[in-house]
């Protein structure tokens, strides 16, 4: 498993830019069930919260849909093809800048190929679960997306937002994208006080999610609620690089 300094610092980098579709890895003899590591592969982030074929390749969420063996062996078949197409390509001997650069671009480039593949094969995807199911999958994307979900257009789009709500979001985005990049670029100084970085994390946070939902009106935020359905418990899906959850 890959563990090296310059892999830890460049995790927490990257952790502000847009999230890279996740890897299915062969499992080490030597790790547990819930471990996987890249071979040879740097490893991206999840982004569960905006893709299906990710969300679905979750073993408690198939839990939760309570699919069938069935549909098991066929979601697995196609959420381990996204996979593959979303795996990033190898980078030789990584290092410190300009070397991150190359990283950095095969994370994207990984990024693009699995949006991709999602668009083309999501209708085969969907087709394999029943009307409940495609329900309740999309509640916990709904939840897992946090504030992100008030810029999704579907969203908006049914919730029937107007033009200046839209404006003042997009420019809620902008400026605590813009702070929380100036937060990790901070921790990331020589001598940064990690304690009190998680508390100012924990606060922007807050900060950003309540200037989002003061936007909505209280119909707005009602029916969005709605819409989440049932509470998920998305700790389960809060995995590092390295690991992921495994269903009892």
């Amino acid at each position: 498993m890959m563990r090296s300094t310059w892999l830890v610092k460049l995790v927490l980098a990257l952790s502000v830019l847009a999230a890279a579709p996740p890897l299915r890895a062969q499992q080490d003899k030597n790790e547990d069930p819930g471990v996987r590591a890249p071979r040879g592969l740097l490893p991206s982030r999840l982004n569960y919260q905006n893709n299906e074929f990710s969300l679905l390749d979750f073993d408690v969420v198939q839990k939760e849909l309570n699919l069938t063996d069935d549909q098991k062996s066929k979601v697995n078949e196609l959420c381990s093809a996204f996979q593959k197409a979303a795996r990033p390509d190898p980078v030789a001997n990584p290092g410190p800048p300009p070397e991150r650069e190359a990283i950095l671009k095969a994370l994207k480039e990984s990024a693009a190929r699995g949006e991709q593949f999602a668009r083309e094969n999501k209708p085969e995807l969907l087709a394999l679960l029943n009307d409940e199911q495609k329900t309740r999958v999309t509640q916990i994307m709904l939840q897992a997306q946090g504030r992100a979900v008030y810029t999704r257009p579907e969203v908006q789009e049914r919730l029937e937002f107007t033009t200046e709500q839209k404006q003042k979001l997009a420019a809620i985005q902008e400026e605590y994208t813009k702070k929380s990049q100036e937060q990790f670029a901070a921790v990331r100084q020589p001598g940064a006080n990690r304690e009190e970085f998680t508390k100012t994390r924990k606060e922007l946070l807050d900060n950003w999610n309540r200037a989002c939902q003061d936007v909505l009106t209280p119909e707005q935020k009602d029916k969005l609620e709605t819409m989440k359905g049932k509470a998920f418990d998305l700790s389960l899906l809060q995995v590092t690089p390295f690991q992921r959850p495994r269903a009892n």
